[in-house]
């Protein structure tokens, strides 16, 4: 895989005089100088802050102490006047209202007069699991529950890779190309920064409501859009603005729901929308929506793991044979395990699959499906393995030239993977990182990801770059913790620039370290009885992490695992003398230069004493249950024993 290395960090007062030659004079990996590349920084870790008032809260509510550490230091008790409990484990009845939604009446009046007159409506939706699973949902709301034919229902979800992001140029020359058209639209998960698209379609007589929980663009909402019902619109009286695309989706078909019932055209007990929420589940975890600060995010995903659980979904079956799961679904499958496979066939081609998988009919399809998933995956972490590994290679030059932002532009690289690469990179250099590669069928036009780190506000930091060099970008969007762009191949060397700018506008330099945050150190030796208090709290998610602890070890043995050789298996002796197996994935370090990993590259050996970071699971192996660590990062302690 060739590769561009862009210019590192250009002060504005030393910018080139023409900083706009293209990526030419970029350096090959092979020319990079070997050593340099091989090592990422070693991550700080940093025990978390509690906040006093919800510790004590939080005992009151009858939380276990192990419990109340592990909420204090997720919640802030300014974000929400409600109880502990309510918080960490509210009910659905706690959801808030969809009447709060803005255009909330004038969107459920045109969908239910479409749906009186037999209209043609076409769910247009994003390609990511968040939008996968919007129209899932309203797909199902519309045909299964509020009677619609299915042939007078269609589904448009744009491909990652040949139409981009939104409610792009290309998915509404699909839409217009269909006969007979659509009189209505819905978006699901996007269409708040689409205003010439949804214009250009109003003046083909169709009308759009959008829904949708992206931030709303400088210029607003699109005016010729029918409705625009997004709680992040500054006029919404919605308090959560951390729900996801799908969550937005479902909201809106339960007003649709209740309008018909008003009207007296459906029975007051007709079936509920509560069905779908293993869809918004889904969706929302693999979104990454915050669980600290949203009862609703919480309520739903643990609702809708019931639903999953129940298995009446054929899908879930299916999941169940490729993952040879037998006990039940939790958070981190959602977002680990289902999530990765979902979005596999849009990284790769279209997204259709997935939605077809989720909607699977009966067994024999949800199991074929979710094959197809698994092996699109599978082909996934092939590229992914080698687009990081490169790109690894490059980022590390820049992050030891202290750039406070990466950006890797990949010639090879594959679109589809691009998010998942610049994740990688995030987390082990803890700088913000783009990931540029040329964009399908448009040429000289690169197209990149962004994820963020050291709560860089990703949207912020390209509305700056936008604001410095207008039109440099063709176009952009995204949120507080990832992004998207084109941008042409030209303008590259400025934009890397400008984002590196923009970054040290939101934080300082001695901030942009990768970063280990963990709960401290546990009061006794690890076992199942922790991992079970800690289940409780479920889900975890973004800002409502995963407890992670920390504390020293002797190393009684230590022996390497795996196909690739780059995992240890470890037994650990904490100082409270209990013993603990612990695994250690990707404990040995590999490059592009060495990509085989040797014995002398095993981080620790029997007799060491270790500092680690680890997490807690629970391990069964015939018929019998031990509680395990998972080891995130181990450095030697400064004495060992023999």
């Amino acid at each position: 895989m060739s590769a561009v290395l862009v210019p590192n960090f250009i002060s504005r007062g030393e910018r080139s005089q023409n900083p706009k030659e293209g990526t030419g004079g970029g350096v090959n990996v092979g020319s990079l100088p070997f050593g340099l590349l091989d090592v990422t920084p070693d991550p700080k870790i940093r025990k978390r802050s509690v906040d006093a008032s919800i510790l004590r809260a939080a005992e009151r509510d009858g939380f276990t102490p192990l419990q109340a550490r592990v909420i204090a230091g997720r919640m802030k008790a300014e974000d929400s006047d409600l109880s502990v409990r309510q918080r960490v484990l509210p009910r659905i009845a706690d959801l808030d209202s969809y009447h709060q939604l803005p255009d909330i009446d004038i969107a459920v009046d045109r969908i239910c007069t479409a749906i009186q007159g037999r209209e043609i409506i076409a769910c247009v939706v994003d390609h990511d699991a968040d939008g996968s699973t919007a129209g899932a949902v309203m797909l199902a709301s519309l045909v299964d529950y509020f009677g619609m034919a299915q042939q007078d229902v269609l589904l448009f979800n744009s491909h990652r890779m040949k139409e981009g992001y939104g409610v792009s140029n290309a998915v509404v020359d699909r839409i217009l190309q269909h006969h007979p058209l659509p009189s209505l639209i819905i978006t699901g998960d996007q269409g708040s920064a689409d205003h010439d698209r949804i214009t250009r379609m109003r003046e083909e007589g169709i009308d759009t409501v959008v829904t949708d929980h992206h931030e709303i663009p400088a210029r607003g909402i699109p005016q010729d859009a029918v409705a625009v019902v997004n709680p992040a619109r500054a006029d919404s009286s919605f308090a959560d603005k951390n729900v996801a695309g799908c969550h937005v989706a479902w909201l809106v078909m339960c007003a649709v729901r209740a309008e018909p019932i008003n009207r007296g055209h459906l029975p007051a007990d007709a079936p509920r929308l509560g069905d779908l929420l293993d869809w918004v589940a889904l969706g929302s975890a693999c979104d990454a929506v915050s669980l600290s600060k949203s009862i609703n995010n919480r309520a739903l995903i643990a609702h809708g793991l019931k639903v999953m659980n129940a298995r009446r979904r054929p899908a879930w079956e299916g999941m169940a044979v490729v993952l040879g799961k037998k006990d039940a679904y939790s958070a981190p499958d959602l977002a680990w395990r289902i999530g990765p496979r979902l979005n596999a066939r849009s990284r790769l081609s279209e997204a259709m699959t997935g939605v077809q998988f989720l909607m699977s009919k009966d067994y024999d399809e949800a199991v074929r499906l979710a094959t197809v998933l698994e092996e699109d995956n599978t082909t996934r972490r092939g590229i992914e393995k080698e687009m990081t590994a490169t790109a690894m290679a490059i980022a590390a030059l820049q992050a030891s030239s202290d750039s406070p932002a990466i950006v890797v532009c990949l010639e090879n690289g594959h679109a589809g993977c691009h998010g998942i690469t610049a994740s990688r990179l995030t987390e082990a250099l803890g700088r913000p990182t783009m990931m540029l590669s040329p964009k399908e069928g448009e040429m000289g036009v690169f197209t990149g990801s962004l994820r963020t780190a050291a709560g860089v506000n990703i949207k912020q930091a390209m509305d700056q770059v936008v604001e410095w060099e207008p039109g440099l970008l063709l176009s952009h969007g995204g949120h507080h913790g990832a992004g998207g762009l084109r941008v042409q191949a030209g303008n590259i060397h400025l934009l890397q620039e400008l984002f590196c700018e923009a970054v040290l506008l939101q934080v300082h330099p001695s901030q942009l370290h990768p970063l280990i945050h963990t709960d401290g150190e546990l009061d006794a030796s690890p076992s199942l009885a922790m991992v079970d208090e800690l289940a409780q709290l479920e889900p975890y998610g973004r800002e409502f992490d995963p407890p992670v602890f920390h504390g020293q070890f002797q190393v009684l043995s230590a022996r390497v695992i795996g196909a690739d050789k780059t995992h240890i298996k470890l037994s650990l002796k904490d100082r409270y003398g209990g013993v603990t197996s612990a695994i250690w994935f990707g404990a040995i370090k590999t490059s592009v230069f060495r990509p085989e990993p040797s014995e002398a590259d095993v981080p620790v050996a029997a007799g060491d004493m270790v500092n680690a970071a680890y997490t807690l699971t629970s391990n069964t192996y015939r018929g019998n249950t031990s509680v395990d660590l998972q080891i995130k990062h181990a450095r030697k302690a400064s004495t060992s024993t023999s």
